[in-house]
């Protein structure tokens, strides 16, 4: 029988002994079961407790713990993030890196395109193989010679190699190896030895280019033969002074003084350059088919004009002078687009040489009136002789003419 029996008894009163009545004094049985009964809720209550507070003390523990699980997740997304930046920054020094040549060492340029260039271009281009030649023959002296056995022997890099354009494309081929085998980031040993062969094949190429334009061995009968108007052989240095004057003289005679003055400060280009250079293109030009096209003789006026090419003061070019300006003048006056140009070109010219035209216009005047002079003392004419001594004396008083001045224009006009 179990617990249950037994309490099931207390409260009933079963199994207990009567002694008849109520018998004797004794403990209540359903307070003492009572009592049993409290007593089990009471240490139930308190396994309760226990418990909850047991269940507390888990909860505790679990916020501890999530709390701890949170800071250390916290922690390790912030060291992730800051492993990530870093990978980033690695990464992106790797590639700064592996763009920066290392030191002393320079990455070498693509080949030039001659025919792409503009003219600033092609000089710069000039300018740097030129600068670098002296090294080439330094470093490779032998090679470049057409026969190393003799002290005196013919280059075979002629120097006006940068008249010709298939030189400067043969001599760029050349420098582009160079800077591979020598100069690059990433050099290999099989450089050198394409340097060598590239070197040897387009040596081969000058020397014949050399000789079929006859760089070394040009006379008067056979001239060296350029791919522009014959003219003397130059160095590269001022082959590439003539592209920069040619610049300048194109901005002057589209009246964009500013441009020309500019490239004459950049280039440092002395007066003396200048000059002699729209000397030659004053000549040039002169001497060919456009001296008689309106544009000509405006450009020929501006030339003589801008650069003095004639002396103010030498009478013998009078003439020409005056004819140019004749001419211009008509222009001038013509209304055409050239118009306005022409006048601008007259005034100045007017400045410069208006005194000398106008002398020669007056000499041009006082000698027919010699003429008619000496034929009216011939005829003992004293009052036309005087009238005609008067007009004389006004041209020869207002510019100082002497009689040299009247021969030297009466024998051009006997010419004439």
């Amino acid at each position: 029988m179990g617990a249950d029996d037994d309490l099931r008894r207390h409260l009933t009163g079963a199994g207990t002994p009567s002694r008849g009545g109520a018998g004797p004094a004794g403990e209540d049985p359903t307070m003492a079961a009572l009592s049993m009964v409290a007593g089990e809720a009471r240490e139930a209550l308190l396994r309760l407790e226990d418990l909850a507070e047991k269940i507390k003390d888990r909860d505790r523990a679990a916020e501890a713990l999530t709390a701890r699980l949170d800071t250390e997740a916290d922690a390790l997304r912030a060291e992730v993030t800051a492993i990530g930046q870093a990978v980033t920054d690695l990464s992106e020094a790797v590639e700064e890196l592996a763009d920066t040549p290392r030191e002393g060492a320079a990455t070498p340029p693509a080949p030039w395109a001659w025919e792409a260039m503009d003219w600033r271009a092609a000089i710069e281009a000039i300018e740097t193989r030129a600068a670098w030649m002296p090294a080439l023959a330094a470093a490779w002296g032998p090679a470049v010679t057409r026969d190393p056995a003799k002290a005196q022997s013919t280059p075979l890099v002629p120097g006006c190699w940068a008249q010709h354009p298939d030189m400067c494309r043969a001599l760029g081929a050349i420098y582009v190896a160079y800077q591979q085998a020598y100069q690059a980031g990433e050099r290999r040993a099989h450089h050198e030895t394409d340097f060598y062969r590239t070197m040897h094949e387009r040596l081969g190429d000058i020397a014949e280019l050399a000789a079929a334009y006859r760089c070394h061995t040009a006379t008067k009968e056979k001239p060296h033969r350029l791919p522009a108007p014959p003219r003397a052989e130059t160095t590269a240095r001022t082959e590439m002074q003539r592209r920069i004057l040619d610049q300048v003289y194109r901005a002057e005679a589209s009246d964009r003084t500013d441009d020309a003055v500019r490239l004459r400060e950049e280039f440092a280009l002395d007066d003396a350059a200048v000059r002699d250079y729209m000397v030659e293109r004053y000549t040039r030009l002169a001497g060919s088919t456009q001296a008689t096209s309106p544009l000509g003789r405006v450009e020929i006026m501006r030339l003589a004009t801008d650069y003095r090419l004639v002396d103010p003061g030498d009478l013998s070019e009078a003439a020409w002078l005056a004819t140019v300006a004749a001419d211009v003048a008509a222009i001038a006056d013509g209304g055409t687009d050239l118009a306005e140009t022409a006048r601008r070109r007259l005034d100045a010219f007017g400045g410069v040489y208006g005194p000398l035209v106008g002398k020669y216009g007056a000499i041009r005047r006082v000698i027919p009136l010699l003429i008619e002079q000496r034929d009216a003392e011939a005829a003992q004419d004293r009052r036309r002789v005087r009238r005609l001594q008067d007009q004389i004396d006004a041209e020869v008083g207002r510019y100082a003419i002497t009689d040299d001045d009247v021969q030297l224009v009466w024998q051009q006009h006997a010419k004439d």
